[in-house]
Protein backbone atom coordinates (compact mmCIF):
# COMPACT_ATOMS: atom_id res chain seq x y z
CA UNK A 1 0.00 0.00 0.00
CA UNK A 2 1.43 3.42 -0.91
CA UNK A 3 2.11 5.88 1.86
CA UNK A 4 -0.57 8.62 1.64
CA UNK A 5 0.82 11.87 0.24
CA UNK A 6 4.44 11.51 1.34
CA UNK A 7 6.27 14.77 0.71
CA UNK A 8 3.86 15.71 -2.08
CA UNK A 9 1.11 17.14 0.13
CA UNK A 10 1.75 20.82 -0.78
CA UNK A 11 1.73 20.11 -4.52
CA UNK A 12 -1.31 17.84 -4.18
CA UNK A 13 -3.30 20.44 -2.26
CA UNK A 14 -2.28 23.11 -4.80
CA UNK A 15 -3.53 20.93 -7.67
CA UNK A 16 -6.79 20.16 -5.85
CA UNK A 17 -7.25 23.85 -5.07
CA UNK A 18 -6.75 24.79 -8.72
CA UNK A 19 -9.29 22.15 -9.78
CA UNK A 20 -11.87 23.27 -7.20
CA UNK A 21 -11.30 27.00 -7.83
CA UNK A 22 -12.59 26.64 -11.38
CA UNK A 23 -15.73 24.91 -10.18
CA UNK A 24 -16.67 26.42 -6.81
CA UNK A 25 -17.20 30.08 -5.96
CA UNK A 26 -16.73 30.18 -2.19
CA UNK A 27 -13.22 29.98 -0.75
CA UNK A 28 -14.66 28.42 2.42
CA UNK A 29 -16.38 25.71 0.38
CA UNK A 30 -13.14 25.04 -1.52
CA UNK A 31 -11.18 24.57 1.71
CA UNK A 32 -13.89 22.33 3.17
CA UNK A 33 -14.03 20.23 0.00
CA UNK A 34 -10.27 19.73 -0.07
CA UNK A 35 -10.22 18.80 3.60
CA UNK A 36 -13.07 16.31 3.11
CA UNK A 37 -11.31 14.89 0.06
CA UNK A 38 -8.06 14.32 1.92
CA UNK A 39 -9.92 12.82 4.89
CA UNK A 40 -11.85 10.42 2.64
CA UNK A 41 -8.65 9.48 0.83
CA UNK A 42 -6.89 8.60 4.06
CA UNK A 43 -9.89 6.50 5.09
CA UNK A 44 -9.89 4.75 1.68
CA UNK A 45 -6.11 4.56 1.10
CA UNK A 46 -6.19 0.76 1.18
CA UNK A 47 -8.38 0.77 -1.95
CA UNK A 48 -5.81 2.68 -4.00
CA UNK A 49 -3.84 0.31 -6.20
CA UNK A 50 -0.10 0.74 -6.59
CA UNK A 51 -0.46 1.63 -10.28
CA UNK A 52 -3.17 4.24 -9.79
CA UNK A 53 -2.34 7.93 -9.77
CA UNK A 54 -2.72 9.39 -6.31
CA UNK A 55 -3.65 12.82 -7.68
CA UNK A 56 -6.08 11.30 -10.15
CA UNK A 57 -7.77 9.35 -7.37
CA UNK A 58 -7.96 12.47 -5.18
CA UNK A 59 -9.35 14.53 -8.07
CA UNK A 60 -12.08 11.94 -8.57
CA UNK A 61 -13.04 12.17 -4.91
CA UNK A 62 -13.01 15.98 -5.08
CA UNK A 63 -15.14 15.96 -8.23
CA UNK A 64 -17.78 13.86 -6.48
CA UNK A 65 -17.64 16.17 -3.44
CA UNK A 66 -18.22 19.18 -5.71
CA UNK A 67 -21.25 17.48 -7.26
CA UNK A 68 -22.58 16.74 -3.75
CA UNK A 69 -22.15 20.44 -2.92
CA UNK A 70 -24.07 21.40 -6.07
CA UNK A 71 -26.89 19.04 -5.12
CA UNK A 72 -27.04 20.48 -1.62
CA UNK A 73 -27.02 24.05 -2.90
CA UNK A 74 -29.71 23.35 -5.48
CA UNK A 75 -31.96 21.95 -2.75
CA UNK A 76 -31.32 25.02 -0.56
CA UNK A 77 -31.57 27.54 -3.37
CA UNK A 78 -35.05 28.78 -4.19
CA UNK A 79 -35.05 31.91 -6.32
CA UNK A 80 -38.32 33.29 -7.63
CA UNK A 81 -38.75 34.61 -11.14
CA UNK A 82 -39.03 38.20 -9.83
CA UNK A 83 -35.57 37.94 -8.24
CA UNK A 84 -34.13 36.52 -11.46
CA UNK A 85 -35.63 39.36 -13.47
CA UNK A 86 -34.23 41.97 -11.05
CA UNK A 87 -30.74 40.45 -11.39
CA UNK A 88 -31.01 40.52 -15.18
CA UNK A 89 -32.26 44.12 -15.11
CA UNK A 90 -29.40 45.22 -12.85
CA UNK A 91 -26.87 43.56 -15.20
CA UNK A 92 -28.45 45.22 -18.23
CA UNK A 93 -28.51 48.67 -16.62
CA UNK A 94 -24.95 48.21 -15.32
CA UNK A 95 -23.73 47.19 -18.75
CA UNK A 96 -25.41 50.11 -20.51
CA UNK A 97 -24.16 52.63 -17.93
CA UNK A 98 -20.55 51.47 -18.40
CA UNK A 99 -19.05 52.97 -21.54
CA UNK A 100 -16.15 51.36 -23.33
CA UNK A 101 -13.93 52.60 -26.08
CA UNK A 102 -13.06 50.56 -29.15
CA UNK A 103 -9.34 50.46 -28.34
CA UNK A 104 -9.91 48.61 -25.06
CA UNK A 105 -10.37 45.20 -26.65
CA UNK A 106 -7.42 45.72 -28.98
CA UNK A 107 -5.11 46.45 -26.05
CA UNK A 108 -6.09 43.40 -24.04
CA UNK A 109 -3.82 40.42 -24.26
CA UNK A 110 -5.20 36.91 -24.46
CA UNK A 111 -4.25 36.33 -20.81
CA UNK A 112 -6.12 39.43 -19.68
CA UNK A 113 -9.21 38.39 -21.63
CA UNK A 114 -9.05 34.90 -20.14
CA UNK A 115 -8.68 36.37 -16.66
CA UNK A 116 -11.67 38.67 -17.22
CA UNK A 117 -13.79 35.81 -18.52
CA UNK A 118 -12.88 33.67 -15.51
CA UNK A 119 -13.71 36.55 -13.14
CA UNK A 120 -17.07 37.11 -14.82
CA UNK A 121 -17.95 33.41 -14.69
CA UNK A 122 -17.20 33.37 -10.96
CA UNK A 123 -19.56 36.33 -10.48
CA UNK A 124 -22.52 34.44 -11.95
CA UNK A 125 -25.28 33.83 -9.42
CA UNK A 126 -26.35 30.37 -8.30
CA UNK A 127 -27.62 28.20 -10.05
CA UNK A 128 -26.24 29.85 -13.21
CA UNK A 129 -22.66 29.29 -12.11
CA UNK A 130 -23.28 25.61 -11.37
CA UNK A 131 -25.06 24.90 -14.63
CA UNK A 132 -22.43 26.78 -16.65
CA UNK A 133 -19.53 24.95 -14.98
CA UNK A 134 -21.16 21.54 -15.32
CA UNK A 135 -21.88 22.15 -19.03
CA UNK A 136 -18.83 24.11 -20.20
CA UNK A 137 -16.04 23.04 -17.83
CA UNK A 138 -17.05 19.51 -16.89
CA UNK A 139 -18.75 18.95 -20.29
CA UNK A 140 -21.39 16.73 -18.72
CA UNK A 141 -24.42 15.58 -20.71
CA UNK A 142 -27.77 17.25 -20.08
CA UNK A 143 -29.34 14.32 -18.23
CA UNK A 144 -26.44 14.10 -15.76
CA UNK A 145 -26.54 17.86 -15.08
CA UNK A 146 -30.29 17.65 -14.49
CA UNK A 147 -29.77 14.79 -12.05
CA UNK A 148 -27.03 16.66 -10.15
CA UNK A 149 -29.02 19.89 -9.94
CA UNK A 150 -32.40 18.15 -9.50
CA UNK A 151 -34.05 20.13 -12.31
CA UNK A 152 -35.82 19.40 -15.60
CA UNK A 153 -34.20 19.64 -19.03
CA UNK A 154 -36.34 22.68 -19.86
CA UNK A 155 -35.29 24.40 -16.64
CA UNK A 156 -31.62 23.62 -17.38
CA UNK A 157 -31.92 25.14 -20.86
CA UNK A 158 -33.45 28.31 -19.39
CA UNK A 159 -30.74 28.52 -16.72
CA UNK A 160 -27.96 28.05 -19.28
CA UNK A 161 -29.49 30.66 -21.58
CA UNK A 162 -29.71 33.17 -18.73
CA UNK A 163 -26.19 32.32 -17.56
CA UNK A 164 -24.78 32.94 -21.02
CA UNK A 165 -26.74 36.18 -21.31
CA UNK A 166 -25.49 37.42 -17.92
CA UNK A 167 -21.95 36.43 -18.82
CA UNK A 168 -22.23 38.25 -22.15
CA UNK A 169 -23.44 41.42 -20.39
CA UNK A 170 -20.69 41.24 -17.79
CA UNK A 171 -18.02 40.77 -20.45
CA UNK A 172 -19.34 43.72 -22.44
CA UNK A 173 -19.26 45.84 -19.28
CA UNK A 174 -15.61 44.80 -18.85
CA UNK A 175 -14.76 46.11 -22.29
CA UNK A 176 -14.88 42.91 -24.30
CA UNK A 177 -17.16 43.99 -27.11
CA UNK A 178 -17.32 40.74 -29.08
CA UNK A 179 -18.66 38.68 -26.16
CA UNK A 180 -20.81 36.19 -28.05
Amino acid sequence: MPKPFGENLPSITDALYAYARKRVQSEDDICDLIQDTLTDYIAQAAQLREAASELGYLTGILRNKIFELYRKQSREFAMGSEAIESILESKISGASAHTTNDDTTARLTADEVTRQIFTCVRRLKQPYFQAFVLREVEELPTDEICKIMAITVTNLNVILHRARRQLQLMLKSEGIENAE
